[in-house]
């Protein structure tokens, strides 16, 4: 019986090794991963606390049918959105300086999980993308580019900003 018990355990682990990863794991969103996410980034950044005001009816990306893509880090099928993003940006050491304009929502898929946009009824932490004279937010399949914008979350993203102390939660 032991004997029968390690053959089905060892063909359970084989079919686990050899089967793709279909289930997406995702971190709670994080005010300090949010912004060393930005800090550290090639691109260039904002960290803005504020809301989003969009039109009503925003076009969500399609997931292609499961085997249809690839479930890679290949971002398919974006859908942009211009929307109102009203609030404050972060300057040198606090979030001090008004901020009303226009930005692009990008929505994506990668794989079959699609981003959805961020909540406009919250007062939410963004990363906003700049490129030339355009603004663009992401908020990723994980919703990794907004954070819900509560005092302690404000609060430990300024220390980690002014004094480098960046604890992240999980």
């Amino acid at each position: 019986m032991i004997l029968f018990m390690r053959h089905i355990f060892l063909a359970c682990a084989v079919l686990l090794i050899v089967q793709p990863a279909v289930a997406l794991s995702c971190l709670r969103p994080d005010a300090v991963r949010l912004y060393e996410f930005a800090r550290d980034s090639d691109d260039f950044y904002q960290i803005v606390l504020g809301r989003l005001i969009a039109p009503a009816g925003i076009t969500l990306p399609e997931a292609p049918e499961m085997g249809q893509a690839p479930l890679g880090n290949e971002e398919t099928d974006v859908v942009y959105t211009p929307v109102r993003l009203s609030g404050m940006v972060l300057t040198r050491d606090a979030f001090d300086r008004p901020y009303d304009r226009e930005v692009t929502l990008e929505l994506g898929c990668l794989g079959m999980w699609c981003s959805d946009p961020p909540a406009q009824d919250k007062r939410l932490l963004f990363a906003v993308r700049i490129d030339g004279d355009a603004r663009f937010l992401n908020p990723g399949v994980c919703s990794e580019a907004s954070v819900l914008g509560t005092s302690g979350a404000v609060d430990r993203l300024l220390d980690c900003h002014v004094n480098n102390h960046c604890p992240q939660q999980f």
